[in-house]
């Protein structure tokens, strides 16, 4: 089962998404700009969550991902400024660029542990971030993964890390030692 490109987009009525079991697939854009949507659940059987999915869902505070999803798309969660906590399963082993873009809120987000690269501005101007562990897996932080993360104090880059793109953490100005 898929739920189409853009399927339910701008759609102001929606509040709360359960994705049904058996769905594999969520296209671009599906969820995007649900002014109302506070809430969503993944079930296990999503493998891939495709570009813009809930991009700009202003309310969206809670979003539940089961194990079983391989991908998130890129901008998924673009500017999705409510949303607090986030825990990508270990099933995860891909995040696209600037996933989490810009999602003010997002204070706290526990990071898949297959996960080799942090991509480009995953979590770039995410202002309220305090804490977030880079795990072991990690080989590679690329361009601004962390930028303008202000409110992030402390951060421990694992042994493995082999690179570390420009303005990886730039502009953080609570980084502190």
């Amino acid at each position: 089962t898929f739920i189409c490109n853009y399927a339910f987009s701008s759609n102001g009525s929606i509040t709360g998404v359960t994705i049904p079991a058996g769905t594999e697939t969520i296209g671009k854009g599906a969820f995007s700009l649900c002014s109302a949507l506070r809430s969503a659940s993944i079930p296990a059987t999503v493998m891939n969550m495709g570009k813009d999915i809930f991009a700009e869902c202003s309310t969206l505070e809670n979003i539940t991902f089961e194990d079983g999803l391989r991908s998130i798309g890129e901008n998924a969660f673009y500017n999705c400024v409510s949303l607090k906590n986030v825990y990508i399963p270990d099933s995860v082993t891909s995040i696209s660029d600037t996933a989490f873009y810009k999602c003010s809120g997002l204070e706290k987000v526990r990071i898949s542990e297959n996960l080799t690269k942090l991509p480009s501005g995953i979590f770039c101007f995410c202002s309220s971030l305090t804490d977030a562990v880079i795990p072991d897996s990690v080989t590679s932080i690329e361009y601004a993964a962390f930028g303008k993360c202000d409110s992030l104090k402390e951060i421990t880059i694992p042994k493995n890390v082999k690179s570390i793109g420009n303005q990886a953490f730039y502009s953080n100005t609570g980084l502190e030692g």
